[in-house]
Order: C-alpha cells, then sequence, then structure tokens
C-alpha cells in the first residue's frame, strides 16, 4: 500500500468536495459547511479554532475513506470512485452514522431537497476525484489503454 498515494488521493478529493460545498453555496445558498459543523463537534469557543479543527476532521476523514477505497474497491476508476463515495460514504457511512447525530437528520433530509441534492453531488466530485486519481488519470479503464505498435517492423 502506497501511504503517500492514499493521503495524496484523498487530500485532493477531500479539498475537490470542499470546493464544490463553497462554489455551489455562492450560487444557492444551502448553507452547508462541514468544517464548521465537524468543529463545533468538540466545544471550541474560538470560530478559528473551530475551522482549523474542523478541516483537520474532514480532511483525516477524507483520508480514511480514500485508505477504504485503496484498500477494498477494484477497479480503481472514476466509475468505481463515484459508486463508491455516494453508496458507501454518503448513504451508509454519512447518512445513517454522522448525520442523524445533527440537527438535519437521515442525509440532511431536514434541511430540505437542496441540501440533501449538494451533499449527494458533493460526494460524487468527490468519489469521481478518488477514482480518477487512483486509476492514475486513465479514466474509466484502469488498466489503461492499448496503443497498437507498428504492423511491421523496419
Amino acid at each position: 500500500m502506497d501511504w503517500g498515494k492514499v493521503f495524496k488521493n484523498g487530500f485532493l478529493a477531500t479539498a475537490a468536495m470542499e470546493l464544490f460545498y463553497r462554489a455551489t453555496n455562492l450560487v444557492f445558498h444551502h448553507g452547508i459547511d462541514v468544517p464548521y459543523a465537524n468543529g463545533t463537534v468538540l466545544s471550541l469557543q474560538s470560530p478559528l479554532l473551530i475551522y482549523l479543527a474542523g478541516y483537520l476532521i474532514f480532511l483525516l476523514g477524507g483520508v480514511l475513506f480514500s485508505l477504504l477505497y485503496e484498500r477494498f474497491v477494484r477497479p480503481k476508476n472514476y466509475r468505481s470512485g463515484i459508486l463508491y463515495a455516494i453508496l458507501f460514504v454518503w448513504l451508509i457511512a454519512d447518512g445513517l452514522i454522522f448525520e442523524p447525530m445533527g440537527p438535519a437528520g437521515f442525509l440532511m433530509l431536514g434541511a430540505g431537497f437542496k441540501a440533501v441534492a449538494v451533499n449527494l453531488l458533493a460526494h460524487g466530485v468527490y468519489g469521481w476525484v478518488l477514482g480518477f486519481t487512483f486509476s492514475g488519470g486513465k479514466g474509466r479503464r484502469a488498466s489503461g489503454i492499448a496503443t497498437p505498435g507498428p504492423t511491421h517492423p523496419e
């Protein structure tokens, strides 16, 4: 297992997910702020410390799910990444374990359709980046595309 690749890919996928949350919040005003929500769990008083701790928790979660993807999911491509992120990370881990502890409840249904849709799509972005980076950027085929050689040796 390549720990550097696990960390790098988890970091990139988590960063893409956070950028997606921030960009969509500018347009749709959904109010999803995962780092802040994570940081408030620690009962910190300073907004700076809440965000720092929240981003650390968010990053560690992204890297942990990257490790699970690397270890258990085959083949590695953007499709398997999206399926993994939506079925396992969003539906099971986030929906059944983490979100019910918050005020929005299961899959953030209490926050409305917009929040649920953005959260689902954000996990899809995470999975796409994770699958793409683990496949080495080869897209759909994790093994690569065979290129034909010359038909006649020269």
